[in-house]
């Protein structure tokens, strides 16, 4: 993304993995995304309050995830998916 559109949209770009880390080393396969990161934090914070207070903890509020808290709250949606081919390279996975 370049570094213009990220200024624009206040959001910045994001990569991630989702993989099973209870097998050996190069046995395992993993899911590769590229996303766009950002501070959604009231809506997030509503959404993780619910199911915190549902489990019958506290709920959240912004100093819990800002100024010297340990915890952030970052959303990424996922703009691309790939998997890993034969050689390491990308290959992209179409959804829907």
């Amino acid at each position: 993304m370049e570094k213009a559109s990220v200024e624009r949209s206040g959001r910045d770009p994001a990569t991630g993995a989702i993989f099973d880390s209870s097998v050996p080393e190069g046995s395992g396969q993993a899911v590769y995304m590229g996303a766009l990161a950002g501070d959604d934090r009231d809506e997030g914070i509503a959404i993780i309050s619910r199911r915190s207070e549902a489990r019958g903890a506290g709920g959240w509020s912004v100093a819990d995830v800002t100024g010297p808290a340990a915890l952030r709250l970052y959303r990424a949606r996922a703009s691309a998916h790939f998997v890993l081919g034969v050689n390491d390279e990308r290959l992209a996975v179409r959804l829907g």
